[in-house]
């Protein structure tokens, strides 16, 4: 028979499941990826952009989607609804840093295409990140690219039609 406390303890546990957070790549419209090929390829299938992340700390990803604040997690939506996130490290992409010419910690963002957009190394918060890509996250940018992925999915698409009403919103 279990101990009272460790009765409540499990009880606790059982409770406060659903009310967890997973990690924001698990979200039904996000695509979240630890390789940069398989970004592209869902980039191009998603009319997305890319969003590479290229952490100094081997097996750590994304600093700003690990227990996110909930203000925070709102002001994501544009960067989760627009772009591929791909977490990559420093040992295992050397390749893609080394093409890139930068060091870890390194984030860059690439358009549909896999042209660089906008390219940054060092810490970032999300405050910073959003304002120095919420121009190709946003505008006509994002509603052109969120109207391909209606027509591509079909109206019926709840997500794509989710991703061009914040594009419409502006954000």
């Amino acid at each position: 028979m279990l101990r009272p406390l460790h009765r409540s303890l499990v009880a606790a546990v059982v409770l406060l499941a659903p009310v967890a957070r997973a990690h924001d790549g698990h979200r039904s419209q996000s695509i979240h990826t630890h390789d940069l090929s398989a970004a592209f390829r869902a980039a191009a299938e998603e009319q997305r952009l890319v969003l590479a992340y290229v952490s100094d700390r081997p097996g750590k990803g994304m600093p700003i989607f690990r227990w996110p604040d909930p203000q925070k997690v709102l002001r994501a939506d544009a960067l989760v609804r627009e772009a591929v996130i791909a977490e990559l490290d420093r040992e295992a992409d050397a390749d893609v840093l080394a093409a890139l010419g930068m060091r870890a910690p390194a984030w860059v963002l690439y358009d549909e295409a896999g042209g660089r957009l906008w390219q940054h190394q060092g810490d970032l918060d999300l405050e910073r990140l959003l304002a120095e890509t919420g121009c190709w996250l946003t505008g006509a940018g994002a509603e052109a690219r969120a109207r391909a992925n209606v027509a591509r999915r079909g109206e019926e698409d709840v997500f794509a039609r989710e991703r061009l009403a914040g594009a419409l919103a502006g954000g």
